[in-house]
């Protein structure tokens, strides 16, 4: 019985919460569209200009691993 009441008394709460949390999402969507829409350009671009690093850095890991494999004695 405890426990019904409980929820009973919780119930409107919880649903206020849920409508404003509803609501809020609702208001801030349109910002972070617009901030995502913003980024996009600048995260293009980084990427761009780490790429040709990382391309760099596999192929020196790789030669790295195939001159240790050819230093390990047979098995």
């Amino acid at each position: 019985t405890y426990m019904e009441d409980s929820r009973v008394q919780i119930q409107p709460l919880m649903e206020t919460v849920q409508s404003e949390a509803t609501r809020l999402q609702e208001q801030v969507q349109p910002y972070i569209s617009n901030m995502e829409e913003h980024m996009k350009p600048l995260t293009d671009n980084l990427n761009a200009q780490v790429k040709p690093l990382t391309d760099m850095m596999e192929k020196f890991f790789q030669q790295v691993m195939d001159q240790t494999k050819t230093l390990l004695p047979p098995q």
